[in-house]
């Protein structure tokens, strides 16, 4: 008899595939309700409002639109937990 190697049927590991890129509802089930873009060129930081946008915008296009003031393109995306998430973290 073969082993069965098929994945499992559950809707809990869609987060684990390649395939899917984290979102700002992603973002927003952390609890934060901004992120950080960081340069990957120099070491500007900026903190961006994401509450208006919709859950399914993709992190990277968030990170797309990032031009730090040097002119750099290239950024990451972070949450970011202000200043309150220091003392009080998520539970």
């Amino acid at each position: 008899m073969k082993p069965n190697f098929e994945p499992p049927d559950d809707d809990t590991r869609q987060h684990d595939t390649p395939d899917r890129s984290p979102n700002v509802g992603d973002i927003r089930w952390l609890g934060a309700k901004s992120v950080m873009l960081l340069c990957q060129t120099c070491s500007h930081q900026q903190v961006v409002s994401i509450e208006i946008l919709p859950d399914e915008v993709p992190l990277a296009l968030v990170a797309s639109k990032f031009v730090c003031p040097q002119g750099h393109r290239e950024g990451h995306v972070l949450p970011s937990w202000g200043a309150s998430a220091a003392t009080d973290p998520p539970t």
